[in-house]
């Protein structure tokens, strides 16, 4: 029961106050060190990324827009600061992207349009995502293909692309 305790002390949240008096002298495990880009496998990647990655569609108002609004897409993995090494290391594995800390986080995210199509969509196509993320990519691919084509600046497009954010909004991610 003891290593279990030690186990859980080392997660996020550590220790609930119940569990720090049943168990006063219990110490964290250590948590292994990151060590560079490297080392990342890209399945491994592709698991954590069905977990805690994000494929953003947004949709904002945008009075400098032709069609008054702009979309635009968004790849997110946001982690607690003691992942700041592996949330670094995205940048250098995927060649793109950018890292931004804030308050206890690092946030890894690329929401150049070309990084997305030439970089983060073939990596996804051949190291897929699971369940309900898998759909999220999917939708996702849809927005970017409009965006390519353009579609994004007219209102009918940007109608379609409201469509697909909501349909992904409707399954309880993003």
């Amino acid at each position: 029961m003891q290593k279990i305790v030690a186990l859980r002390a080392s997660l996020n949240f550590g220790l609930s106050e119940n569990l720090k008096l049943a168990f006063p002298s219990v110490v964290p495990v250590l948590r292994p060190n990151f060590n560079n880009e490297k080392t990342l496998d890209p399945y491994w990647l592709a698991g954590f990324t069905s977990a805690e990655g994000c494929f953003i569609i947004s949709v904002n108002e945008a009075s400098d827009r032709k069609v008054g609004a702009q979309a635009k897409l968004a790849f997110d993995i946001t982690q607690h600061q003691r992942d700041e090494e592996l949330i670094k290391s995205l940048a250098g594995f995927f060649g793109c992207g950018a890292v931004y800390q804030n308050r206890g986080a690092f946030r890894f995210i690329v929401n150049k349009l070309s990084d997305i199509n030439e970089k983060i969509i073939p990596f996804f196509i051949k190291y897929p995502v699971q369940g309900k993320k898998f759909l999220d990519f999917q939708d996702w691919c849809k927005v970017a293909d409009m965006m390519k084509e353009k579609k994004h600046l007219t209102i009918e497009g940007l109608n379609e692309i409201r469509k697909i954010k909501a349909g992904v909004a409707d399954r309880g991610i993003n």
